[in-house]
């Protein structure tokens, strides 16, 4: 979870209602912990990958909404290899320690962005439309391409292609 992060912190809870385990692979502990509550087991990201493969033996299911933010930082160099690593790098090691931990999970739900698309506001656009071409469509599409690959084990693979996230900066209702 990042400091700016919406959706981990509301989804959090919400699956912990329903009678779900959540561990939480974060960079952050202090922040993780601010953010998720006390009852939330975390795991750094600073761990090896067999520790990491170890807790995923457990789980039924993986969500991953890792990424730095997209906007408001402007761009160069070091900022487009920072947003590639944050999405495809930590995806693909979270896909390889998913390998490692040889067992299948139900499924894994990867975030990506509608960037995917570009900005096509003339045409009509479905999950079938061709991506764009620029960095961040790129990005999207190397931001996937791991997370397709845990479909080779039987895991259901699913990419969220999601919009700006909208918050107030606290926790969301229930």
């Amino acid at each position: 979870m990042r400091r700016n992060g919406f959706i981990g912190p509301a989804l959090v809870p919400s699956l912990q209602r329903r009678g779900h385990t959540v561990v939480a692979w974060i960079r952050s502990p202090h922040r993780a912990r601010a953010q998720l509550g006390e009852d939330v087991p975390l795991l750094s990201m600073e761990t090896g990958d067999h520790e990491l493969a170890n807790v995923l033996r457990q789980c039924q299911a993986v969500i991953t909404l890792a990424g730095e933010p997209l906007f408001g930082k402007g761009r160069s160099p070091s900022r487009n290899r920072a947003l590639v690593e944050s999405r495809v790098g930590l995806t693909s090691r979270l896909v390889s320690a998913m390998g490692l931990a040889e067992r299948s999970r139900k499924v894994l739900i990867s975030s990506s962005a509608v960037s995917y698309y570009g900005d096509r506001v003339a045409e009509q656009l479905s999950e079938q439309s061709a991506p764009h071409t620029d960095f961040v469509a790129q990005l999207c599409r190397d931001w996937e391409d791991p997370a397709i690959t845990a479909a080779t084990d039987g895991t259901r693979v699913v990419c969220l292609r999601l919009g700006m996230v909208l918050g107030h900066g606290g926790r969301c209702p229930p």
